[in-house]
């Protein structure tokens, strides 16, 4: 019998608080110095509340009076229950109500084992072709890029990944409306993000679930390992077939500005990545997600954009970037609402004090003027040359002139007087 468990505590909601086991009747504690993510993704799962974003302790929820049930518990993470975990046994106390343990679930993100890569990752069709990528954000909605939609867009294939052999468990929708930002730029890019609601809520499956995305409060800094799944070209494929992944490390805006000067401006409103392996995620292709891992689950921080065709291998890739779009997300998706998690990046970002590197100036090659005799004059001082000037060169050009009249009349003289 899998004993009952429940979250409560200090600001406690369904999917987060401090832990909490009924057993032999009596509510009671986790106390665990050593709480680990394992744990609590055990703990998420058992409750079915997705997976693990944080594993709080020390009294983050509050401390509990009374019965403290369970320490030092180790997880691998795969059980179906936290009793199944190593544990020094019930009630078998070493610590104290502050060591009260605490979990913060999320149900988005959650990418199970041997279910492909993203089950968050949509293929949108026109006309029976793929068009573009996108990210299922709700079970009725799909996030992607305004810069490659068009109003005849036809299907989303969900659970699909591979255009060529595709799962049993795919789920094609039709596309009930499209909803694009009022501001989105097709010169510059700006506000490059859309939202498409589909015909027809869809069940969450390991293959099929939402991602999560940034909140307004997350930073990215300069380095943050960041990934890029889509449906992109490789090889001489002209057609996109298998789902791709590559690793892109955010790059700050301050230095991405730098690689872009005089193309285009990199706004707040934008995050860029270095696709790495030459990889490139935009070929034909926008709309897919970029994101970042926090704990067990994926957090997405940027929208694939086409803003020069696609990533140069000697610049990064510009994103939409998601967390500034938290109000608008909210406001215009009906129904189940998308889940916005806040990343922090640890340390400091040194993109803040990163200025562009300026180039030195060609030297440009002194040309000997023509006019100079071809007996070179040996000086003791660079700075006294008479390669320095016109004036000085005009100077030399008079003083041999006397020189010559001076021989000749030498020479008339002595003739003369032979």
């Amino acid at each position: 019998m899998i004993d009952l468990i429940r979250l409560a505590g200090s600001g406690s909601t369904r999917c987060s608080g401090r832990v909490e086991i009924f057993h032999n009747n009596i509510w009671g504690t986790v106390s665990d110095y050593n709480w680990e993510l394992n744990d609590a993704e055990v703990v998420c799962r058992q409750l079915k509340c997705g997976t693990a974003l944080k594993n709080p302790q020390f009294d983050h929820f509050g401390a509990a009076t009374g019965q403290i049930w369970l320490s030092d518990v180790t997880c691998s993470g795969n059980e179906s229950s936290l009793t199944e975990c190593q544990h020094s046994g019930w009630g078998n106390n070493y610590y104290e109500d502050y060591y009260d343990v605490g979990v913060i679930c999320s149900a988005c993100g959650r990418a199970v084992e041997n279910s492909g890569s993203g089950p968050w990752q949509v293929s949108i069709n026109h006309n029976g072709q793929f068009w573009c990528g996108g990210s299922l954000i709700t079970n009725q909605w799909v996030l992607t890029a305004a810069s490659c939609i068009s109003h005849n867009l036809t299907e989303v294939h969900l659970s699909c990944h591979t255009q060529s052999d595709l799962t049993s468990g795919e789920v094609s929708l039709t596309v009930e409306d499209i909803i694009c930002h009022p501001a989105f730029n097709n010169s510059t890019y700006e506000n490059d993000i859309c939202l498409l609601k589909l015909s027809a809520p869809v069940t969450f499956t390991d293959y099929i679930q939402p991602i999560c995305l940034a909140s307004q409060n997350s930073t990215f800094y300069n380095g943050t390992s960041s990934w890029v799944t889509d449906f992109s070209e490789t090889g001489n494929s002209s057609f996109p077939n298998i789902l791709q992944e590559v690793n892109a490390p955010v790059v700050g805006n301050n230095e991405c500005q730098c690689y872009y000067e005089g193309d285009k401006a990199i706004t707040e409103n934008m995050i860029c990545a270095m696709l790495q392996a030459r990889k490139d995620s935009c070929q034909g292709n926008p709309g897919g997600p970029l994101m970042t891992k926090t704990g067990f689950a994926w957090v997405q921080s940027g929208v694939v954009s086409t803003d020069d065709g696609c990533a140069q291998p000697v610049r990064p890739a510009v994103f939409t970037r998601v967390s500034e779009y938290q109000n608008w997300i909210s406001d215009t998706v009906t129904g189940m609402k998308p889940n916005f998690v806040t990343f922090t990046s640890p340390g400091t970002d040194n993109d803040l004090y990163f200025t562009c590197p300026t180039l030195s100036p060609p030297t440009v090659p002194t040309t000997v003027p023509t006019t100079v005799p071809s007996t070179v004059l040996t000086t003791s001082s660079t700075d006294d040359s008479v390669f320095d000037s016109g004036e000085n060169l005009t100077h030399f050009t008079h003083f041999a002139s006397l020189c010559l009249f001076a021989v000749l009349l030498h020479v008339v003289v002595t003739s003369s007087g032979m």
